[in-house]
């Protein structure tokens, strides 16, 4: 076994709307407003970018704590950062500019405090502090970071430090294969798991729809418009019920697959590096979509975060060309559908599980060949109770 220390969650707490929550959104969107206008002003007239540090000697409120108007001031530079690192590869990239009436209200480990079962959060020291009572069952222990959000409602967002970690050590891993349209692909050796996607993707097509049916009704009203305001706002609380919806699915799959690890003992669990899949995508209209919409890096986060909860290893592996190689004489294959025949060797199999074998042999060291007979796959579908590894699995037709 060997130790970690620096293991984080983040909690979210919802909150009721008050003046006070309101008047510090309305500060930080002054802030940051202010921020974007003063440098571009100075880059405009002197031609020059000022970094954070003079802008927060600059910039004050005597109504935030300094550390959260500093985290303000940081939130734009990082924002230019990246506008500097996208600018190598577009030239036709622009610097942050929206300005905001209302802005999240970051707060550093300095201004927070736990005592007596409330959170306090420090606005100044001749300002009222922000008080949220912690919910019933839930302990915190020192908070690293926390930060007030508005989306459609107020919510608290809680960094917190969990314990020290001892991860497993041992030769038992296993492979993951992500995917778009099955979001977990999994090969352990000698079995194949599928986790199958569709109503994750159709929620997500539906969640599409709905989007350009109201931007559609929206364009045609007047701005300023209650009839506008009030289309803008049913869109949002539907397209917010539909998010959490692809959240609830997304977390409930990576538990499943999270749980059969901790039941079946598994010390690492290779997974497939999709990083810059989207720098090649160049596919048809339909199809580009799909991938657009494919949220395989928060899916790698929640697998990665809950894995260390249990002690288990995380690594990632590149993938590229897995789903094209056959796994048995490494022949180049052209799968057609979801059907992996290498017209070499005649193994077949489903393609994604193909690729998690192919991942699974890059991994091994010294590698062994696949044997054909050994490509069995089950599969997991979906429904809204698939919490515990025990449930019953079905083998998928392929």
């Amino acid at each position: 076994m060997r130790k970690i220390s620096t293991n984080y969650r983040t909690i979210t707490l919802k909150l009721d709307k008050t003046d006070q929550l309101d008047m510090l959104a309305r500060e930080c969107g002054r802030i940051y407003s202010k921020t974007i206008s003063y440098v571009r002003k100075v880059h405009d007239k002197k031609g020059l970018w000022l970094d954070a540090n003079q802008m927060q000697k600059i910039i004050t409120s005597d109504k935030l704590h300094s550390q959260t108007t500093q985290a303000v001031i940081q939130k734009y530079f990082a924002s230019l950062k990246s506008y500097f690192a996208n600018l190598k590869t577009n030239p036709k990239a622009k610097p942050p500019h929206k300005t905001h009436k209302y802005f999240e209200v970051p707060f550093k480990e300095s201004a927070i405090r736990v005592k007596n079962g409330f959170i306090y959060l420090s606005c100044g020291a001749n300002n009222l502090k922000v008080i949220i009572p912690i919910p019933i069952g839930k302990t915190l222990s020192k908070i690293q970071y926390a930060e007030i959000v508005f989306d459609g409602r107020y919510y608290l967002k809680i960094t917190t430090k969990l314990d020290d970690i001892e991860y497993k050590s041992g030769d038992k891993f296993v492979a993951v294969d992500p995917g778009e349209i099955h979001p977990l692909t999994v090969w352990d050796g000698g079995k194949g798991t599928i986790y199958n996607g569709r109503l994750l993707r159709s929620v997500k097509q539906y969640r599409e729809k709905i989007k350009a049916d109201y931007s559609s009704k929206i364009d045609t009203k007047k701005k300023g418009s209650n009839r506008r305001h009030e289309l803008v706002k049913s869109k949002k609380s539907k397209l917010r019920k539909l998010d959490n919806k692809i959240r609830d699915i997304e977390h409930k799959i990576t538990r499943h697959f999270v749980e059969t690890c901790k039941r079946d003992d598994v010390s690492t669990v290779v997974y497939g590096d999709t990083t810059h899949i989207r720098d090649s995508i160049d596919f048809r209209k339909k199809v580009n979509q799909k991938l657009h919409q494919w949220n395989f890096d928060r899916i790698r986060f929640q697998v990665a975060y809950k894995l260390a909860k249990y002690g288990i290893n995380f690594k990632l592996i590149d993938e590229r060309g897995t789903s094209h190689t056959c796994p048995v004489c490494g022949h180049h294959v052209n799968p057609v559908g979801r059907k992996f025949r290498c017209i070499n060797c005649g193994f077949e199999t489903h393609r994604d599980i193909a690729g998690s074998m192919n991942i699974y042999s890059k991994y091994q060291e010294p590698k062994v060949p696949v044997v054909a007979s050994m490509a069995h796959a089950t599969g997991v579908r979906f429904n809204y109770h698939l919490r515990c590894s025990d449930l019953p699995l079905r083998i998928p037709q392929l």
